[in-house]
């Protein structure tokens, strides 16, 4: 009835937000690999 179809609602939001929190994390992984690469990057030109 209807509350089965709220609560399918409700699951397919969060698979949503999961998909989009993994995409966001892999993004952020990225940004900071880059971060440090940069980083090392800046210390070997010092040296």
């Amino acid at each position: 009835g209807e509350v089965k179809n709220y609560l399918r609602d409700v699951k397919d939001h969060l698979k949503q937000m999961a998909a989009e929190l993994r995409e966001h994390q892999q993004t952020l992984a990225a940004l900071i690999d880059e971060e440090k690469r940069i980083s090392a990057k800046a210390q070997a030109d010092v040296m």
